[in-house]
């Protein structure tokens, strides 16, 4: 039955490639600045990627509170002395129906 389910985890990630053509902002979307990047100094293909676990309590018989974590990253989107992968993280909490299991 749907309330009956206990305490539930899972982990789960993802990744996923982006190729570039042209980059508006690092190669000259505005014009007179210093800051514009030659081709040559793009990295065309960037990697992005998510993982987290997340842990699901029953509230009720209706009602369930999640808890999740979210690890998420870039690779540099260009080369050169300030190149760098990007990363974060972000906390989430959801109270909610869980879905119908038939």
């Amino acid at each position: 039955a749907q309330g009956k389910r206990g305490v539930e985890f899972f982990i789960f990630g993802g990744l996923t490639g982006r190729l570039v053509g042209y980059n508006a902002l690092l190669q000259g979307q505005f014009k007179d600045s210093v800051y514009t990047l030659d081709a040559n100094q793009l990295n065309r293909t960037i990697l992005e990627f998510q993982v987290g676990p997340v842990i699901s309590f029953p509230l009720s018989k209706s009602r369930r509170l999640g808890i999740g974590y979210l690890f998420s990253g870039r690779t540099a989107e260009f080369s050169g002395p300030f190149e760098r992968t990007h990363s974060w993280g972000s906390l989430s909490i959801t109270i909610g129906r869980p879905p119908v299991i038939n």
